[in-house]
């Protein structure tokens, strides 16, 4: 993987963990970056280099498995 690639995949996986700690427990801080975490992977938002769907692109991955994938483990996310 290129640099640029190394780090919008970063991205991807970050936003995959924060979103993957939910939970009852979590706090008000933690659910703010979780909510933040989810408009951005719901969002259809193609101007932002770094918007979900522009990073799903570049690495060529299907942005509606990995939609459906969270909302299996997480539960709906709207």
């Amino acid at each position: 993987m290129s640099p640029e690639e190394e780090l919008r995949y970063a991205v991807l996986e970050d936003a995959m963990n924060v979103i993957a700690e939910i939970s009852p427990m979590t706090g008000k801080r933690q659910r703010g970056q979780t909510r933040r975490d989810i408009d951005w992977l719901l969002s259809d938002n193609e101007r932002w280099p770094f918007s979900f769907l522009n990073i799903c692109e570049v690495l060529n991955i299907n942005p509606t498995r990995i939609r459906k994938a969270v909302e299996k483990n997480v539960g709906p996310l709207r």
